[in-house]
C-alpha cells in the first residue's frame, strides 16, 4: 500500500516560490514525473534537479483550487511500457522565469506499488493527485497537456466549471467568421442562389446585399458600393439595399414602404406575399360595387372590383380613360338588369373584341364581362378577355340577325333563313355558303295568289350556296320564306 511522504520544495523550488510570493511571477506547473529511484547517501531531496531514476512523464490533465490548496491531477497507463517498476518518487515541475523548467517539489513512497509493463489481460492505469499549499491559489496555473488522460470525475469537474472554456469562448466570439452562417455574413467561395441575402461588417450597418444572379462568391470580399448599386462577386451579382427602408416605424406603425422579395408565381409555401405576387396570382377581387341606377362612370380606383348591376338598373356604364390607369388593370362586370346595359368607352378609346373594334358591349341579363386595360395595341385600349357578353363577337357565334340572316354555333352548325320573290325553278341564295353540307331546307309560300297553287318544294339535293325552289305559280314570282340548316 502506498505511503507517500509529505512533498517538499527543492532549493530551486523555494527560490521560485519566493518570487511567486513577492508577486513577481505566477506559479506555472508544467508536468509531473514518476520514478523508481532511491535517494543516494549524502544527497538531499532539496538539492535534486530531477528524479533519481525517472521512468515516466505524467501530463497534467486537470488543476483545481480550494482555499489556499491547489491540486493538480495526472493519469497514466502502462500502454507501451516495456519494463515495470516500483513507483518510489513523484516530482512536480514548474516554469522559472529565469532558469526555465525546474523540479519544483518532490515526494517519495516508502512502500511503493509496482507498475507493471504492458502485456497483461487489461491495461493498468493510475491517477496521481498532488496538493500544493500556497498563500494565494489564484497565483497557481498549470500547463494542461492535450494528450493527457482524464478520468470520468475529472471530466465531470471540468464540465461543471463555468470558466472551463472561457479562453476558447472569447476567441470564438472575437472571430468575424465564428457566426458567419448564423448571422448571414458574406462568406468566400460559397454558392448563393437568387434571393439569398448577406451582411458584412466591412459595409455600413444599414446595408444588406441581395443575390440577384446565382453563382459562387469570390475568394476575397468585394468593396461594397452605394445603396441601389449592383456588384459582381465571383459569379454572383449582388444588389445593395438600404434596410432602413424596410420597416420605418413611427408610434409602432409602419409608415413607409415595406419592401420584400417576390416569390415565383406558383409558389405555394408560407413565404410572405408581396403586392407584385398577388397581382401575378390574379385571383383576388378588390371589392364588389352594386349599382341600382345609372348611368355611371367608373374610376381608376375601381380597378379589380366587380361591378354588379341590380335588376332595376338602366342607363350606360362608361369606362375610365384608359390612359389614366396602369396596363393590366382589370374590371369585372355582372348584370342582373332586366334591360341591355351598354358598357362604353371613354372618349376615343378602343375596345377590342375578337380582333374587332367596338365602342361598346351590351350586357344582357345574366351576362358577365371582363375588360383589361392593355398597352399592347394602343395607349387608350381595352380588350375583352372573358365573360358571356363577348360571345356574340366570337367567330364560333358569328351571326347576322336580319331578315336574310344566319347564326353560327360552336358545334359548327349553321342556321340560315330569309325571303325571296322567285319564279318556279328559281334559286334561293343563302346569306353565306355552307362550308360542308346542307342537312335541311324548307321553303314556304308566304303570299297566296291562287290557293290551288300555294305550295313550294326544294330540289332533292340543296346546294351549298343556293337551292332551286319550285312552286305552283309557274313563271309568276311568288314570295318564298325559307330556312336551312347545315354545317
Amino acid at each position: 500500500m502506498p505511503n507517500w511522504s509529505g512533498g517538499i520544495l527543492t532549493t530551486k523550488g523555494q527560490a521560485l516560490q519566493a518570487k511567486v510570493d513577492a508577486g513577481q511571477t505566477l506559479l506555472t506547473l508544467t508536468k509531473m514525473k514518476i520514478g523508481s529511484g532511491v535517494l543516494p547517501t549524502g544527497q538531499t531531496l532539496q538539492g535534486l534537479n530531477d528524479l533519481v531514476a525517472p521512468e515516466m512523464i505524467v501530463p497534467i490533465s486537470a488543476v483545481s483550487a480550494e482555499g489556499n490548496v491547489s491540486t493538480i491531477t495526472g493519469v497514466i497507463t502502462n500502454a507501451g511500457l516495456t519494463n515495470g517498476f516500483n513507483v518510489r518518487e513523484l516530482g512536480v515541475f514548474a516554469q522559472d522565469p529565469t532558469l526555465g523548467e525546474i523540479l519544483y517539489s518532490i515526494t517519495t513512497d516508502s512502500a511503493p506499488d509496482y507498475f507493471p509493463p504492458e502485456g497483461g489481460a487489461i491495461t493498468v492505469s493510475e491517477e496521481f493527485n498532488y496538493h500544493i499549499t500556497v498563500s494565494n491559489a489564484s497565483n497557481v496555473t498549470a500547463v494542461l497537456n492535450s494528450s493527457g488522460l482524464v478520468t470520468v470525475s475529472i471530466l465531470q469537474q471540468h464540465n461543471s466549471d463555468p470558466n472551463a472554456h472561457s479562453e476558447a469562448i472569447a476567441k470564438h466570439n472575437s472571430s468575424l467568421n465564428a457566426h458567419a452562417g448564423l448571422l448571414r455574413l458574406w462568406q468566400p467561395i460559397r454558392a448563393y442562389v437568387a434571393g439569398d441575402i448577406c451582411y458584412s461588417p466591412t459595409g455600413a450597418s444599414y446595408k444588406r446585399f441581395e443575390c440577384t444572379v446565382a453563382g459562387t462568391s469570390g475568394a476575397t470580399e468585394p468593396t461594397w458600393p452605394a445603396v441601389g448599386s449592383t456588384i459582381v462577386d465571383g459569379t454572383v451579382t449582388w444588389k445593395v439595399v438600404d434596410i432602413k427602408n424596410f420597416l420605418p416605424l413611427a408610434g409602432g406603425m409602419v409608415t413607409g414602404d415595406v419592401l420584400g422579395i417576390t416569390a415565383s408565381q406558383l409558389d405555394n409555401s408560407k413565404k410572405l406575399a408581396t403586392t407584385e405576387f398577388v397581382k401575378k396570382a390574379g385571383l383576388q377581387l378588390a371589392a364588389t360595387a352594386q349599382y341600382t341606377a345609372g348611368p355611371i362612370t367608373l374610376s381608376a380606383a375601381q380597378a379589380g372590383q366587380l361591378i354588379d348591376l341590380a335588376s332595376g338598373y338602366t342607363g350606360t356604364i362608361t369606362l375610365p380613360a384608359a390612359a389614366s390607369i396602369p396596363d393590366g388593370s382589370i374590371y369585372y362586370f355582372w348584370s342582373g338588369a332586366n334591360v341591355a346595359v351598354p358598357v362604353q368607352r371613354s372618349g376615343s378609346d378602343t375596345i377590342y373584341v375578337n380582333n374587332s373594334t367596338v365602342t361598346s358591349i351590351n350586357l344582357n341579363s345574366g351576362d358577365s364581362l371582363i375588360l383589361m386595360k392593355t398597352g399592347a395595341v394602343g395607349v387608350g385600349a381595352w380588350i375583352a378577355i372573358g365573360g358571356t357578353a363577348r360571345l356574340p363577337f366570337i367567330s364560333q357565334f358569328g351571326s347576322s340577325i336580319t331578315g336574310n340572316g344566319y347564326q353560327k354555333l360552336p358545334s359548327g352548325l349553321i342556321l340560315q333563313w330569309g325571303t325571296a320573290a322567285i319564279v318556279s325553278g328559281g334559286a334561293v341564295t343563302y346569306p353565306i355558303a355552307f362550308p360542308n353540307g346542307v342537312y335541311w331546307f324548307v321553303p314556304a309560300v308566304t303570299a297566296v295568289i291562287n290557293f290551288n297553287s300555294a305550295y313550294a318544294s326544294a330540289a332533292a339535293a340543296p346546294g351549298l350556296a343556293s337551292t332551286i325552289v319550285y312552286h305552283g305559280g309557274g313563271t309568276t314570282p311568288y314570295n318564298i320564306s325559307w330556312m336551312a340548316i347545315g354545317k
